[in-house]
């Protein structure tokens, strides 16, 4: 297989050849552990060393194809897009030490991102809600794409070169951009509101990007502390470094009540639910924001 990646690229290339996609990188020898991925040049020393992934069913919009996957994807009248920024994994071992049950902490957030899109398909009759999500299969990215799954809702996958070996081979649209800083601005431009529920120093990025820089609505859900059974995890280990971005977040703001941050997973799940049906009511027309009287039950 031909070697596309420059030696100045750190960060991988993906190109486009023959209607497949080709995602290279140099030096990261842990992904030849992911199913798919081999090592185009062994004889090299490591950090030469450029691993390659191909992709033959993938719908993959390319860096200077952004404004297509928008429209294609997302585009339309009437639309909310939601997104969630948290854990992309979280290890046996860290759930026993935090008290929490294993798997416990996606199926929740799968369980308050369906909630909040069945509430905002009744309050508003004729809502398109749409998904954009990490592309990654597990963690929070895995949750998203489930619940667009099984609720039949259009979803489009955000990555780049480097965490591309991470999604798998299958149908889902995805935009990959050229670095992560620019899948992470792409990410937060291109949804109107997003949950922050955890995750380390690139969810906290993302929420500040969603706060600040792109004017996003951002709704704050503390999942973890409401499902653990001894008040873990903490916001900041010893050393000031990021364990959960959501409650880093949190603290790091001026607020009004303090006790949303510890608040149960009953309350956070309302407070979900109330919120982005509030958040959504000026994003849409008029005959869909006050529409819910024409709705069936």
């Amino acid at each position: 297989m031909e070697i596309f990646i420059g030696s100045g690229d750190t960060e991988g290339v993906v190109v486009r050849v023959d209607n497949k996609h080709v995602v290279q990188i140099k030096g990261q020898t842990h992904l030849l552990e992911i199913p798919g991925v081999e090592c185009l040049n062994p004889d090299q020393e490591s950090p030469e060393r450029v691993y390659s992934k191909t992709f033959s069913n993938k719908r993959i919009y390319l860096p200077n194809e952004a404004e297509e996957a928008k429209k294609e994807v997302l585009g339309g009248s009437d639309v909310v897009v939601i997104g969630m920024t948290g854990y992309s994994r979280l290890t046996d071992q860290q759930c026993f030490e935090w008290g929490i049950k294993p798997r416990a902490y996606e199926n929740a957030c799968m369980d308050i991102l369906g909630t909040v899109i069945h509430n905002l398909n009744k309050e508003y009759p004729g809502i398109k809600v749409k998904l954009v999500d990490g592309a990654s299969d597990m963690g929070v990215d895995q949750a998203v794409i489930e619940v667009a799954r099984q609720l039949n809702i259009e979803h489009l996958g955000y990555s780049c070169p480097e965490y591309l070996f991470y999604v798998k081979d299958d149908e889902d649209p995805i935009f990959v951009a050229g670095t992560r800083q620019a899948y992470s601005d792409a990410f937060i431009a291109n949804l109107d509101i997003l949950f922050s529920v955890g995750g380390r120093v690139q969810a906290l990025e993302h929420d500040i990007s969603a706060a600040i820089r792109f004017n996003k609505h951002l709704i704050l859900l503390n999942i973890l502390h409401s499902l653990s059974t001894n008040g873990n995890p903490p916001a900041r280990d010893g050393n000031g470094n990021v364990v959960d971005a959501t409650a880093a977040f949190y603290e790091s703001i001026a607020r009004l009540s303090k006790n949303h941050l510890y608040a149960s997973y009953e309350d956070l799940k309302d407070f979900a639910t109330e919120t982005s049906t509030i958040m959504c009511r000026k994003m849409l027309s008029p005959e869909i924001s006050f529409g819910s009287w024409k709705r069936n039950t």
